[in-house]
This record gives structure tokens, C-alpha cells and sequence, in this order.
């Protein structure tokens, strides 16, 4: 007989405009609560979707975040030692954002592209040992891209 998983909780989530989300990264905070970051279709355009979540998969707040400047989905977020969270993702160039504990924008940091690219997307972000992050994509689907950033987005 195969045993089935044990699951602790489930939900669904549907967004406030009920369009099209996804999920596409979570992770945990140092108080024991969880972001939970993707995509959001909106009528006027596209933006990311956040989430924080308490252990049991309560809705604390949600942000839609998005417009001509955020104008795709996250790929990856981290927690910072302040309570918040660092995002990055696909948009027209590669850019990482800082919300605090509270979902407030506390920076938003284009790296533009030159030369003949495009756009940039940037699919995974880690935080380094001197408080900073590495942030790594591909640049117009053809080049790869490594960014190393400082705490503020530099």
C-alpha cells in the first residue's frame, strides 16, 4: 500500500481583482513568517504579486506591485535582517526591489541594459557574507548576466 503526504495546511489563493496569479518563489522570514512572491495579470498591465504569510498560511498583507517601471513577475526573493525582503525578476531590465516588513518600497533598483539588448531577466538572487547580494539572469534570452550588489541596491 503507498502511503499518501501529510500536508499541515493548504490554501488557495485568488487575487483581489480575481485575474491571473502565479507563484513563482516563498521564503522564510526570521520571525518565523513567510513572503510568497509571482506574477499578476492586471487589466491595464502586469506586475508582481507579494504575500506575507504567518507559519499557518494567513494572509498578514498582500501587495500588487506593478505599472509601467514593474511591469512582469518575481523570480526570486530573500529575507533581510530588518523584517523585509529583496525581490528580483523579468521586466524590460534586470531590477531588484527592497520592501520592508510592512510591504512598503523602501528602494527599486533598474540595471539597464546597453547595446543592442533589450531587456534583462534575472531569476535568482542571494545574499552574500559582506551584507550584499548576487543576482544572476540572462540578458535578452541570448546572454547570461551576473549582478553583485550592495544592502541598498548598488
Amino acid at each position: 500500500m503507498i502511503s499518501q503526504p501529510s500536508i499541515t495546511w493548504q490554501r488557495v489563493y485568488d487575487g483581489p481583482l480575481h485575474y491571473d496569479e502565479s507563484f513563482s518563489s516563498v521564503c522564510n522570514t526570521d520571525d518565523g513568517n513567510f513572503f510568497v512572491a509571482g506574477y499578476i495579470e492586471l487589466a491595464q498591465a502586469n506586475g508582481f504579486y507579494v504575500l506575507k504569510l504567518n507559519p499557518y498560511g494567513d494572509t498578514l498583507w498582500t501587495r500588487i506591485i506593478g505599472g509601467r517601471n514593474l511591469s512582469q513577475g518575481v523570480y526570486s526573493v530573500v529575507p533581510v535582517n530588518d523584517g523585509g525582503c529583496v525581490f528580483t525578476g523579468a521586466n524590460d531590465t534586470a531590477f531588484t526591489i527592497k520592501l520592508d516588513a510592512n510591504g512598503n518600497i523602501v528602494w527599486y533598483k533598474p540595471y539597464p541594459v546597453s547595446g543592442s539588448f533589450q531587456y534583462a531577466d534575472l531569476y535568482d538572487l542571494v545574499k552574500t557574507s559582506d551584507g550584499g547580494y548576487i543576482a544572476c539572469g540572462k540578458i535578452f534570452g541570448q546572454v547570461a548576466c551576473i549582478y553583485k550588489i550592495d544592502s541598498f541596491g548598488n
